[in-house]
């Protein structure tokens, strides 16, 4: 299956593609983020029932809430100090996020600030290839360059790996996971590194939010590839 055919069943899939005329609805606009996009681009096996939907709006969460309710979307889940919401039309399930920045973190949680621009929001984001957006037309907006990351098999941070891992210690086991889920992703050396030096700070995780990461590690076709990394 192609790159195209990827987009084109992430942008035609139900769910989704209500959730971009609600936002055009609105005067705004929503746009696919992260690991579905991600995933998309890399073609490798790409299963659109085995990811995650993850959209970015650059609406109110509130005003996003109520458009969903009166369309008949079920509200999954809803964390409006974070500006976030899932929604479901029972069949799938898609989070909302509206543009953000975040002001300060504390571990797993921060305080934000809301904004109206895509490349501010792409700024907090955890890594260049889950910083890339596509919007419903099949446009590509690149802010971090996370798409010639991908080209060239590269698994970088947006800005400074140790403090992007300071704000949030469960990204030492994300980093490993995309690497591991994604073959081809890899860490340069100095990140690696990084990772190493942090690697203790797992232990001021949850258990819950640790077991969810090494599982997906080691269900992965890179477990191999993983484990030589320590």
């Amino acid at each position: 299956m192609s790159v195209q055919e990827n987009l084109n069943k992430l942008i035609n899939l139900p769910l989704n593609n209500r959730i971009f005329n609600l936002a055009e609805s609105f005067n705004g606009k929503a746009m696919l983020v992260g690991g579905c996009v991600r995933n998309a681009l890399l073609d490798e096996k790409f299963d659109i029932y085995k990811t995650d939907f993850d959209f970015a709006v650059d609406l109110k969460i509130l005003d996003f809430l109520k458009l969903a309710e009166n369309s008949g979307l079920k509200i999954y889940d809803k964390d409006i100090r974070y500006g976030t919401i899932s929604i479901s039309d029972q069949k799938n399930i898609a989070q909302i996020t509206q543009l953000r920045i975040d002001i300060k973190n504390f571990g797993r949680h921060a305080n934000i600030l809301p904004t109206n621009n895509w490349f501010e929001d792409s700024n907090r984001r955890d890594f260049t290839v889950n910083a890339i957006y596509l919007d419903k037309d099949g446009v590509i907006f690149d802010p971090q360059s996370g798409f010639n990351d991908l080209l060239e098999n590269k698994l970088k941070f947006v800005g400074n790996a140790k403090y992007r891992i300071k704000e949030d210690r469960l990204r030492i086991l994300r980093a490993f996971r995309i690497s591991s889920q994604n073959i081809k992703l890899e860490l340069n050396k100095a990140n690696l590194e990084i990772l190493k030096e942090n690697i203790n700070e797992i232990q001021k995780i949850s258990k819950s939010r640790v077991l969810s990461e090494f599982e997906k590690i080691f269900k992965s076709p890179g477990l191999k590839k993983t484990l030589t990394l320590f």
